[in-house]
């Protein structure tokens, strides 16, 4: 399952989190010309989750 969010009016980014069956996953949408580093969000979003994980146990 992928969640997605289309850009609206005035928006650079969208951020769609789904969580299903004990599973995340977060999916970013941007506009690449106007945000051409959104992978550094996605990274630290997955840095993030990983130490949340870590910390959960």
């Amino acid at each position: 399952m992928l969640g997605y969010v289309p850009l609206g009016m005035n928006q650079l980014v969208t951020v769609a989190i789904v969580s299903y069956n004990g599973q995340i996953c977060c999916s970013l949408t941007a506009d690449y010309d106007q945000v051409p580093d959104v992978e550094v969000l996605a990274a630290g979003i997955e840095t993030g989750l990983g130490q949340l994980s870590g910390l959960a146990g």
